[in-house]
């Protein structure tokens, strides 16, 4: 719908680790998730939408997109490959649990505070919102939350960022365990995550997911298009709604690099550029 609004909220899933059990700790991540969720459901009402068709398209379906980061972080800690067989049975049993505990909170807000006419059905068995669980990029978030983003593996043991406020080195503490992998490594390395390993990491949440999932599957430059031609196929045979795919340095600025590949000669030209410069506009 051209009136549709999305609703996120991502929780960092590797706060929830317990070290004493070495494992999740289901409980405190279960009042988490319905306790964001409450939240989220919220928002709709709180909201101040900019135009009246927006409104009734968000109260009629009350959509809502409880999400997922630290998730790379999370494996670490649990001493899980990204990739590996029990890595991947590990993702889908944590999208099912947040889907599960979701779609129960939405049951009960509605029984509280009422159901909207699109989900006023005994499939969704009448249930406050429309969708319940979202995966979105989370890339500015999780850097506020000092996480790996959404449900993507570590980007590189060594990671510069280059946004408009400069560019910032971040080495994994992580990188020298056996258990270390990560979506670049030396441009095809041994710890790098295989484009078929994120697919079936994908669909592994996609099973549990009411939304597309926001996921890069990382490539090195060497791939061909043959390579992109199986990711593809192999995401459409999983039942992956979507899928995105990056080749490495297919493009002349990335905002995620390997390297500190910063232009010298472009930021001299930069700072020695007058505090005015004359120029025509042209408006059509």
């Amino acid at each position: 719908s051209s009136n549709s609004n999305c609703n996120l909220g991502s929780i960092d899933v590797s706060k929830f680790y317990n070290p004493v059990t070495k494992d999740v700790d289901w409980d405190r991540l279960e009042d988490a998730i319905n306790m964001g969720f409450q939240f989220l459901d919220n928002v709709i009402d709180a909201h101040d939408f900019p135009a009246p068709s927006f409104k009734a398209w968000g109260l009629d379906n009350r959509p809502v997109g409880l999400g997922i980061m630290g998730f790379a972080d999370l494996l670490l800690k649990l001493e899980l490959k990204y990739g590996s067989k029990e890595s991947v049975i590990f993702g889908e049993k944590l999208m099912k649990f947040f889907a599960d505990t979701a779609h129960k909170k939405s049951v009960e807000l509605a029984k509280e505070r009422g159901t909207p006419k699109s989900c006023n059905y005994k499939e969704l068995e009448f249930r406050r919102n429309v969708t319940t669980i979202s995966i979105a990029p989370t890339g500015t978030i999780s850097l506020l939350a000092g996480c790996s983003s959404s449900i993507e593996p570590v980007f590189s043991p060594v990671m510069f960022r280059h946004d408009n406020t400069g560019t910032y080195e971040m080495n994994h503490p992580h990188a020298d365990k056996k258990w270390f992998a990560c979506a670049l490594d030396g441009d095809g390395g041994p710890r790098e995550v295989t484009y078929t390993e994120h697919i079936l990491m994908q669909a592994a949440f996609q099973r549990h997911c009411d939304s597309g999932i926001s996921k890069t599957i990382n490539m090195p430059s060497s791939a061909t298009v043959d390579d992109i031609k199986k990711s593809y196929m192999m995401a459409w045979k999983h039942k992956c709604k979507g899928i995105t795919v990056y080749r490495n340095n297919s493009k002349t600025t990335q905002v995620l690099n390997q390297t500190n590949k910063v232009n010298v000669k472009a930021k001299d030209e930069k700072n020695s550029r007058p505090a005015e410069l004359e120029c025509d506009i042209f408006k059509i």
